[in-house]
């Protein structure tokens, strides 16, 4: 009875020792949920601040892109710095200037075009460089020799007077390359910086013969001038390009720093997800353990108590056998004292009564056959006694084996219990751990709001460049169109002016069939007065006649011949010169479009070259194997050269796309398309349907890509596939429950 009280005292322990576990895996529980809403936050933020990043780095790859190919510089210059092997160039005069923040427009604003002067060795250099542009029609430029170029040292501010009212040395807020300090003394050794046009005008009163320019750009010269104003939002000078380009460098490295340090909260937060998963796992696997322990217990606690209970009855029918078998041997012993008194007084009476002894046999034998029924008796009864008695022993070894069982599984059920707390203490460590990383992602969250302020005024100045972009590009199909309409014009002024030559022809022949003369050589000569005589009548008479009979013959004259002449003439020199005014805007428009084919064809060959090696990466990636390239088809232009992609999947020979299958040929595309993505990233791509026709192995390979992509662009796909869908983040379906009603479902996951 005392194990089987243990035992059950025990369990109630053990019940209540689960619902306290029950309760600490439900805290576990709410942790873990916590976690897994910190967990998307921080994805949301990690996600944010990775789409951040891409932009500010497509940005910056815009800006470095337009100041390799020095967009903003005008013809001459661009040329010279574009040139091949430019020997004796060692750049521009803004390469060698570094201004302080908020310092670049006064910079440009007092240099201007000079920002642009190319800086040479020498004079020589320049002069090479002059007979470039010239040769070439590319425009003109300024270069500045910095081995002769004459410095001007800076002067000094005057003390005194309204020039200390805040007046400094430009040359103080500008850093200048070692070796070029020369020339930029010489350009901004005479300018001071003020803090606005009132304090400037009051320096410039004081008797400053100085330039003066505020932070803002505004001038006032020596002379009194003022130069300011609002320029154009499109217009971004070199130098603040440049700054935008460092301050946009900054900026990545600043997202590049709170890009790691989310990725890396995100890493805490999951692997501490992982770790309260696996402890609340372990929990469930302990109260598990638990039940079927406590299952086991109540089992074999009910078995004992049913054991225990016919056990019970046994020992009692065993008991009462016992005692009623004592009862019979007690009688037979008092019949036996009682027999062998008898026997002994029968004995004693036998030698008396010996002639009795015989009438007295057959009773002594009965009694000898009871005697020996009862022995037969008494020891079948005593078998009995020890039968039972071992079997009473028997039941206590087994209530003792059962005891000792009882009390391991309770002794498995306390270590179970010490397992828990344990694991309690390691779950608020972990609990612990989990509030310093939430305080942590906080102020990263922070942080990546902050740098999303700033990327807002760089967003505004990339709409800026955009815009003038634009502008450029509508300029220059302006220009075609206009260089069209001249080429019609030219072809219609040489057709009238060939009609004007041919009637100017004609003209001169009919004057000199009418009137015998040749009109390029008439003079006052062939009128017949010569000498300074007086004249011979009968001579001019002759004449008139003459006159008279030629006039006659030649009939009706036209007065206004002449005139007709003097018009056409005019008409002629016109014509003449608007075909040098053609010739002249052709000369420049083909100078133009040459520049342009020549920087198309750069820039086409190397994103060409860029976009087949990545396409040769890309290629055996979705073919698990195999190799492709671009290949550009026969022709010596480039631009008028076709594109001929040539594929070798695993297995196959060299071959061109045309002859692949179905599947081949969209796997092929999909792998040139990114290719071209990776090259020039997009904010937006749509695919529609490119899995169809695709494999099962093909489209997990399709996917796989498809979401290594999505870092970098967001891609919407139309497709019927399921295995896509599933690798999708949100999927949008279009159902009719109506009849001609179309509903949109959709899905987030």
């Amino acid at each position: 009875e005392k194990p089987l009280r243990l035992l059950s005292e025990k369990l109630s322990g053990a019940e209540g020792r689960k619902q306290a576990a029950l309760e600490e895996t439900g805290n576990i529980r709410a942790r873990l949920d916590g976690l897994v809403n910190d967990r998307a936050s921080a994805a949301e933020g990690l996600k944010k601040a990775k789409d951040e990043h891409a932009r500010a780095n497509a940005k910056l790859a815009t800006l470095e892109e337009m100041e390799k190919n020095h967009e903003s510089l005008k013809d001459g210059a661009r040329s010279i710095m574009l040139m091949e092997g430019r020997g004796g160039i060692l750049g521009l005069v803004a390469d060698v200037i570094e201004t302080n923040a908020g310092f670049e427009r006064a910079v440009e604003a007092v240099l201007g075009d000079r920002l642009q002067t190319v800086v040479v060795e020498s004079h020589k250099d320049g002069i090479e460089a002059i007979e470039y542009l010239k040769a070439n029609s590319a425009g003109r430029g300024s270069f500045v020799p910095v081995r002769e170029a004459r410095s001007a040292p800076p002067v000094p501010v005057q003390a005194g007077g309204a020039v200390m009212g805040g007046a400094r040395e430009l040359l103080s807020e500008v850093t200048v390359k070692e070796g070029y300090q020369c020339i930029v003394n010489y350009l901004l050794g005479e300018v001071l910086i003020v803090d606005d046009l009132t304090s400037g005008l009051e320096i410039w009163r004081g008797g400053s013969y100085r330039t003066l320019v505020t932070r803002e750009g505004e001038i006032i010269d020596p002379q009194g001038a003022i130069t300011g104003g609002a320029a154009n939002s499109a217009e971004v000078g070199i130098l603040q390009r440049r700054g935008e380009i460092k301050a946009t460098r900054e900026l990545v490295s600043r997202l590049d720093a709170a890009l790691s340090e989310a990725e890396e909260a995100f890493a805490v937060i999951e692997a501490a997800i992982k770790g309260t998963e696996a402890t609340l796992e372990e929990k469930k696997e302990g109260l598990h353990a638990l039940d079927l322990e406590r299952v086991a217990v109540e089992s074999e606690l009910k078995r004992l108590t049913e054991e225990t209970r016919r056990l019970g009855g046994v020992e009692q029918a065993a008991s009462v056998e016992i005692a009623e078998t004592g009862r019979r041997l007690s009688e037979i012993s008092v019949k036996k004292a009682d027999l062998l008194k008898e026997r002994e007084e029968l004995e004693r009476s036998m030698a008396a009564k010996e002639e009795a002894s015989e009438r007295l046999a057959g009773e002594i034998t009965g009694l000898a056959s009871k005697k020996e029924g009862l022995a037969s008796v008494v020891t079948e009864i005593r078998v009995a006694l020890a039968q039972t008695k071992e079997r009473h022993e028997s039941l206590k070894k087994l209530v003792s084996e059962k005891t000792s069982t009882i009390e391991g599984t309770a002794r498995r059920i306390t270590a179970r219990l010490e397992e828990i707390e344990r694991a309690r203490a390691e779950v608020e460590a972990k609990t612990s751990q989990t509030g310093e990383i939430k305080a942590r992602l906080e102020g990263l969250l922070a942080d990546v709001d902050k740098v999303k302020k700033e990327e807002v005024g760089q967003n505004e100045l990339l709409e800026g460049l955009t815009t003038r972009m634009r502008a450029v590009e509508a300029e220059l199909k302006s220009i075609k169109s206009r260089y069209s309409e001249l080429q019609e014009l030219k072809g219609e002024l040489t057709i009238e002016l060939r009609e004007m030559e041919l009637s100017a022809g004609n003209l001169k022949e009919k004057i000199a069939e009418r009137y015998g003369t040749d009109i390029d050589t008439f003079d006052a000569a062939s009128a017949g007065v010569e000498g300074d005589g007086p004249p011979d009548l009968e001579a001019l008479e002759g004449r008139r006649t003459y006159l008279r009979t030629r006039i006659a013959d030649l009939g009706e004259v036209s007065l206004s011949a002449l005139e007709e002449y003097a018009e056409l003439d005019s008409r002629h020199s016109f014509l003449l010169e608007q075909q040098a005014d053609l010739t002249a805007s052709c000369d420049s428009l083909y100078a133009v479009i040459n520049r342009i084919n020549r920087t198309t064809r750069e820039k086409f060959k190397r994103t060409f070259d860029e976009i087949n090696a990545q396409f040769q990466i890309n290629f055996p990636k979705f073919f698990n194997g195999g190799k492709a390239e671009l290949r550009l088809t026969e022709g010596e232009d480039v631009l008028e050269a076709g594109v001929e992609i040539v594929a070798q999947p695993p297995g196959k020979k060299l071959q061109n796309i045309t002859l692949l299958s179905g599947g081949e040929k969209a796997l092929t595309a999909t792998s040139l398309i990114f290719s071209i993505f990776l090259i020039k990233p997009s904010p937006f791509c749509l695919l529609d349907e490119v899995d169809a026709p695709l494999d099962d192995a093909n489209i997990d390979r399709f996917n796989l890509f498809v979401k290594d992509m999505s870092q970098l662009s967001q891609f919407i796909l139309i497709t019927h596939n399921k295995r896509t869908m599933e690798m999708a983040d949100a999927l949008y379906g279009i159902t009719m429950e109506e009849p001609g009603v179309s509903k949109v479902i959709s899905v987030e996951f």
